[in-house]
């Protein structure tokens, strides 16, 4: 975790995804729509992501305003908490998955919720990854490129994607 004993800012480099996209002069900016009720985890992702380098990153506070954001202008990733208010995050996947290019958009669950059957509802869901809170940003990092490099080569979740508790 960012902030612990055990974080060292060395181990983590600029995602290679980004980096693709800013080779890319013509390429718009990889759009990354994170949805969290708790402003906390909001900033705290959306640091995260500035430090790796994904630069156009939209803040919604629950399920219903990431919805309506991604409606207005899909983003390229969804970080999304499972718990949330109005419409919670298998929601906002299972209707973002229903619309169309939905189903090749990368989305990752962010929660405290590591237990088997949260994961599988995640996975029958079709989701990209899944990644129990507290995280680590090395951990945070490997999720999102696992998710968004998946996403490219055509909605396959990979093994590391993957974080069960028993």
């Amino acid at each position: 975790m960012v902030g612990s004993p055990d974080y060292d800012s060395r181990a983590v480099k600029r995602s290679s995804i980004v980096e693709a996209h800013a080779q890319a002069a013509a390429a718009p900016a990889f759009r990354v729509l994170v949805a969290d009720d708790d402003r906390a985890t909001r900033m705290l992702v959306h640091t995260c992501l500035r430090y790796l380098g994904y630069f156009d990153v939209v803040q919604c506070i629950d399920g219903e305003e990431a919805l309506a954001e991604f409606k207005a202008r899909p983003a390229q990733l969804v970080i999304s908490d499972f718990n949330m208010p109005k419409l919670d995050g298998l929601g906002l996947l299972r209707e973002i998955r229903s619309m169309p290019g939905g189903d090749k958009t990368p989305f990752v669950l962010l929660t405290s919720r590591g237990e088997a059957k949260f994961v599988r509802q995640a996975l029958m869901s079709q989701v990209s990854g899944y990644l129990v809170k507290p995280f680590t940003i090395a951990g945070f990092q490997a999720k999102v490129d696992a998710a968004a490099t998946a996403a490219m080569k055509a909605h396959v979740p990979a093994a590391d994607l993957w974080e069960i508790h028993e």
